[in-house]
């Protein structure tokens, strides 16, 4: 419910995961061969297009509670970009990232 409030975090970091909420155009750096895991958030469906990816998310439809979806990142850059809804993506936290 965190990232269904009006003003919700863009990142948020655990002991051992960043999660990162997509709601526009993101491109992604360093993270080649890092596997992901993709969950829709937000009240409204979620629709997007990727590139950099080992399977993109094209044409997928799906609303917050239904299954999330790993990958692998394949390409650097990679690219997420929402047509509608926010989307949570999760990696594993290296640390060196600087931020």
């Amino acid at each position: 419910s965190l990232f269904d409030r009006k003003y919700y975090p863009k990142k948020w970091y655990t002991l051992h995961d960043k999660i990162v909420c997509i709601d526009g155009t993101e491109d992604f750096y360093d993270m080649k061969g890092m596997e992901l895991s993709f969950f829709p958030a937000g009240l409204e469906e979620c629709t997007m297009k990727s590139t950099g990816l080992k399977w993109n998310l094209n044409k997928l439809r799906w609303f917050k509670g239904e299954a999330g979806l790993s990958n692998v990142v394949m390409d650097d850059p990679f690219s997420v970009e929402m047509e509608s809804g926010k989307l949570l993506m999760v990696s594993c936290y290296r640390g060196d990232e600087g931020e």
